[in-house]
């Protein structure tokens, strides 16, 4: 394989995996804003509520996490 075309596949590469990551991050938002939008229903208990707040805390961290991923990609 040329060095050309070795470095445009692993640009490939790169790209893919990061786009993935993103993938993610997006998908834990949504769960994110599902979660507070359930929150703001009236009928849903304090306790509930205290669950569901942890919940939302454990998807950031895992972001974070998948955030720190992105940054350890080298191109």
């Amino acid at each position: 394989m040329s060095e050309e075309k070795q470095f445009l596949t692993d640009q490939l590469e790169w790209v893919m995996k990061q786009d993935d990551i993103y993938g993610q991050i997006e998908q834990k938002l949504h769960e994110m804003k599902a979660i507070a939008e359930y929150c703001a229903v009236p009928e849903v208990s304090d306790l509930e509520r205290q669950e569901l707040q942890l919940e939302i805390g454990k998807l950031k961290e895992e972001i974070f996490a998948l955030e720190q991923e992105l940054g350890t990609f080298h191109h």
